[in-house]
């Protein structure tokens, strides 16, 4: 039976390779294209899976062959398997296995045999077919020995058995990590050091196609959209769902290469966010491109407020950490959409003739780009998109005109929608349609304020959302956002800063991170340099620690005694900007979203 499986598998290769390079051939295509083509025609998700499979097959025939040919020097070794394969099928008396376990370092081997025992006795494992049980032999034994290399084997034993669990269904998962000891290695890494790619690959093992090889530094901005590019082209067909699988296999993928890079050590921190707004934009790009195109076809081509449909005025702006490019894993994206279409006039008209106010068209455009950045697949969703940050909030228009964003900003926006925008800036789009909104930001961020009201709102705002946010006293916990000298007082009173100031130094409206605008505001001696430079490191720590409790799956809720002198050097920088300042009642429109 294993020699007729193995057959028929080579054979369903061979001739998918005849009928993809349309010739009589026995070579295995080296091209990735072909290899990812020819995967696809025979039912895999990737190459890598179809070769795991082949390799797995190709082993089996070998052993066969081995039994009649057998090699003395490998009897020792062969005998050291057996042992360890009698331990996972439960025939190795408890003790010997007891022992066994604790001779490759185990501490608490009696709990690793009861979890092995309980999977053997439980509904997935016994409804499991021969070939499914077969691989589990070859694997569970394997992966015992390498974990004993590790320096705190039962912890790692416990990470990746949850994940041998989830991916128990599809088997061959296991035959690429047996058949690829340097991608078995790096998934016991990083599994072992965070719960979160844990639970990313659990859910969808055909990244393990990433371990395959060494994590290297994550690429930059270009490569990130070349990738993507390459990617598509790689899919075997235009399907929207197809496309879509395939941008947010590529999300997932490029985010695992930064995790694994933070978690090695190998990348500091602003190079992280850095990484992960790329990848964010990209993204955005490319889903912008496609929103395009499907509604080129359907209407034709819009026209812009000055008579002309030669290019897509429409701009996607980030606010917020994609915004800041402070990025995070799992963050939202915060996002406002702005277009520049005619009012009075129709599209060009579509494939079937179809048209639509050229306005609409644009209206249609956010609508699409919204809908496939939430549309659920396969591959999960790309990301959480917040828009309440536009103007008017959840009840103002999806998409909004220049004109309508500059007079909402002048006129009826409230402090702190003017503090969000200090974190703005345009991450995909028409650059003419981007020159008209960094006027009106500059224009609206440069105006001269009260300072004592800018303070009193800022103030009161901050009452509130500690008041909402953070925690309560007798909970002897820090919030590292939330909390009095956490992470958003620096957010404010750099936001503070740069208001009270931005019409003295136009420098003020260049940037849109904390860390370049505290340069500036220790520049223009708006807070002493050394002030300045605490609240930067403060800040980087905090970030820090934000990433590492998102990688372990926790909230921002820290010990009470976490980051004291920081937190209390923070609280001497912010009483003596706000000194004689008290919180005052709201008034309407205080509260922004991230306080409600």
């Amino acid at each position: 039976e294993a020699l007729k499986r193995a057959y028929t598998l080579l054979r369903r290769v061979e001739h998918a390779a005849q009928a993809l390079q349309d010739k009589q051939t026995h070579d295995y295509p080296h091209e990735a294209l072909a290899r990812e083509r020819m995967a696809g025609n025979l039912g895999y998700e990737s190459a890598s899976l179809l070769e795991a499979e082949l390799q797995q097959q190709r082993d089996i025939v070998a052993a066969l062959f081995a039994k009649v040919i057998a090699d003395p020097k490998q009897e020792g070794a062969a005998t050291v398997d057996e042992e360890w394969r009698q331990l996972w099928v439960g025939n190795l008396d408890r003790d010997k296995a007891s022992e066994l376990l604790a001779s490759q370092g185990y501490l608490e081997p009696e709990a690793v045999l009861d979890a092995l025992d309980q999977y053997r006795a439980g509904r997935q494992y016994l409804a499991m077919d021969a070939i499914s049980r077969t691989r589990m032999e070859r694997f569970i034994p394997q992966l015992l020995i390498r974990l004993g290399q590790e320096a705190q084997p039962d912890f790692g034993f416990r990470r990746v058995f949850e994940f041998v669990q989830a991916v128990a269904r599809r088997t061959v998962y296991l035959v690429l990590l047996l058949e690829n000891p340097l991608a078995l290695s790096q998934l016991i890494m990083l599994c072992s050091a965070s719960p979160w790619i844990l639970e990313l690959l659990s859910r969808y093992p055909v990244l393990l196609d990433e371990l395959l090889r060494p994590l290297a530094e994550p690429p930059e901005k270009r490569v990130l959209q070349d990738r993507l590019h390459q990617a598509l082209l790689r899919s075997s067909g235009s399907d929207l769902d197809e496309q879509l699988v395939t941008i947010q296999n590529f999300k997932q993928e490029q985010v695992l290469i930064v995790a694994a890079a933070e978690l090695s050590g190998t990348l500091p921190l602003m190079k992280v966010s850095d990484s992960l707004t790329w990848i964010a934009e990209v993204v955005l790009e490319r889903i912008l491109d496609m929103a395009w195109e499907q509604l080129l076809r359907k209407y034709g081509k819009p026209f812009n407020a000055d008579g002309e449909c030669d290019r897509r005025d429409f701009l996607i702006i980030a606010y917020g950490k994609l915004g800041g490019i402070e990025l995070s894993y799992g963050s939202d994206l915060d996002l406002v959409f702005m277009h520049n279409g005619h009012a009075d006039l129709d599209t060009t008209g579509g494939e079937n003739g179809a048209t639509v106010n050229s306005g609409a068209f644009y209206v249609r455009l956010g609508q699409k780009v919204l809908s496939l950045l939430n549309t659920h697949t396969v591959a999960g969703k790309l990301y959480d998109i917040d828009l309440r940050l536009r103007p008017s909030g959840a009840s103002g228009a999806l998409v909004c005109t220049p004109e309508a964003f500059h007079l909402y900003q002048r006129d009826h926006a409230w402090t702190w929608e003017h503090q969000a925008l200090i974190r703005t800036r345009a991450v995909a789009g028409e650059a003419a349609v981007e020159t008209l909104f960094l006027a009106i930001r500059s224009e609206v961020l440069a105006q001269q304020r009260s300072e004592w009201k800018l303070a009193s709102d800022i103030v009161s705002m901050r009452a509130r959302m500690r008041k909402e946010l953070g925690t309560r006293k007798a909970l002897d916990l820090f919030h590292l956002k939330q909390d009095p000298g956490g992470l958003v007082d620096i957010e404010f009173i750099v936001q503070f800063l740069v208001l009270a100031n931005a019409h003295r130094y136009s420098d003020l409206l260049q940037w849109s991170d904390n860390m370049r605008l505290l340069d500036l505001i220790a520049s223009h001696d708006l807070l002493p340099a050394d002030e300045a430079q605490a609240l930067q490191q403060t800040y980087i720590a905090y970030r820090g620690h934000l990433h590492k409790r998102a990688l372990d799956n926790a909230d921002y809720r820290l010990a009470g005694d976490a980051f004291v002198q920081e937190r209390e050097a923070v609280v001497r920088i912010w009483a003596k900007l706000f000194a004689g300042i008290e919180p005052g009642p709201l008034h309407e429109g205080s509260g922004g979203p991230e306080a409600s």
